[in-house]
């Protein structure tokens, strides 16, 4: 809702193509957004109704609302060594004022010596209340350097400069990194503007974010001489299933949810931070539509008591979709056992070896007459069949574990 209104209702519908040249490099993009009606109001909107309050500037801007709004994207490889280039526009129609919006803008990044190497153009062309427009050009140069070779861990360095058409050029350095296996994102920034008064063009901010397994968590701290700004964030995502409530990392394209029942605290493949919940639950997003996806599990890390089938489990989600990621688990102790028969000999090699009781659990004796077993109970029998013979186990778990949880044992074939 509007500053000051009362409830608006409208609708809008979006028209998009897209098309990719694979031997050539070029990627073609184009959107159209038609607003049916005159109530439609995106959220940016409603909140510049309210950040503009005040400011007779803009004011009157908070009564403009779009008809139409179009943009094009045209991205071009050049290889390697000559980088990419990308050419992008946009332009807005007003309903109730004649005029438009016109945005453009040329871009082209190169890779050299391990870092990279952007040059950015942009010209916007804002409808002003007399009708005529207010033209700005903005021309910005950033290069990142990775750190690693010397520090030895993800870090990069980081200088970019901006120059627009109507002064206050501003230059900024920073250093990023990671920490904890890729779930701290941390900066370091500093920032200066020639034109500011003297020591007023010095801005110093930290940015620290932690990538959890139920959301994401920041904070934000800049500083300057004339003022001091602290910021802090959480965002995450739910999905309801048929098995209960999941939480997890922000949802933003296509999501997988990750069931692994009984499987908790394990790390999945490719996401930091994002772990399975104490069900064995979790979600993983920005999955490519109509693409196969791997999900992976993170097989050392697994608890004592559980075992997975599988480590991999391939997705093809369409847009915008939940698809299930469901990796099949046991539960239990795993053990590795020695067999020998009632007159001391050994079971042949081979030998099939099952859980009475548990569906999907044989396993093979190997030559040293040693099986190994996963999702054992406490206590419980075997059945160990080779050939036309056959004979039974029965067996209790030891009071400690041995190395990496793993019971060691002997049982007696009878």
């Amino acid at each position: 809702q509007r500053q000051g209104e009362a409830v608006q209702q409208g609708a809008s519908w979006r028209l998009r193509y897209s098309n990719q040249l694979t031997a050539t490099g070029t990627n073609f993009f184009l959107t159209r957004w038609q607003y049916a009606s005159q109530g439609y109001n995106t959220l940016s909107d409603v909140l510049d109704s309210y950040r503009h309050d005040g400011n007779r500037l803009w004011s009157w801007r908070d009564n403009l609302q779009p008809s139409s709004r179009t943009t094009l994207m045209l991205s071009q490889s050049w290889g390697r060594h000559l980088g990419n280039l990308s050419l992008t526009g946009s332009r807005t129609d007003w309903r109730n004022r004649p005029g438009h919006d016109d945005s453009y803008g040329l871009s082209w990044g190169t890779s050299i010596g391990g870092g990279s190497l952007s040059l950015n153009w942009n010209q916007n062309r804002t409808l002003w209340r007399n009708g005529a427009h207010r033209k700005e050009n903005i021309t910005s140069l950033w290069f990142s350097m990775p750190l690693s070779r010397w520090t030895g861990n993800n870090v990069s360095a980081s200088w970019q400069m901006t120059s627009p058409s109507h002064g206050g050029q501003t230059q900024q350095v920073g250093v990023n990194g990671e920490a904890f296996s890729q779930q701290l994102d941390w900066e370091v920034r500093q920032s200066y503007r020639a034109d500011a008064p003297p020591g007023g063009g010095n801005n110093s901010a930290l940015h620290l974010a932690w990538n959890g397994d139920y959301g994401l968590l920041g904070g934000d701290y800049s500083y300057s001489r004339a003022m001091r700004q602290m910021g802090a964030n959480i965002a995450g995502g739910i999905v309801i299933h048929h098995h209960g409530v999941t939480l997890g990392q922000p949802l933003q394209g296509s999501v997988a949810l990750v069931e692994a029942p009984g499987a908790s605290g394990v790390p999945v493949g490719g996401w930091p931070g994002v772990k399975t919940d104490f069900r064995g639950d979790t979600t993983v997003g920005n999955l490519s539509v109509y693409q196969e996806n791997t999900v992976s599990l993170d097989p050392s890390r697994l608890p004592d008591d559980a075992e997975v089938t599988q480590t991999d489990v391939r997705v093809v989600p369409t847009e915008g979709a939940v698809v299930e990621a469901k990796f099949h688990t046991r539960i239990g102790a795993r053990a590795l056992m020695t067999l020998k028969r009632e007159d001391g000999s050994a079971i042949p090699f081979g030998t099939q070896v099952t859980v009475n009781g548990q569906d999907g659990s044989a396993a093979l004796v190997d030559t040293d007459s040693q099986v190994y077993l996963t999702g054992l109970a406490d206590k419980g029998e075997l059945t160990v069949k080779w050939g036309a013979q056959q004979c039974r186990v029965n067996y209790q778990l030891p009071a400690h574990k041995g190395i990496a949880g793993l019971y060691q044992m002997s049982g007696l074939c009878r």
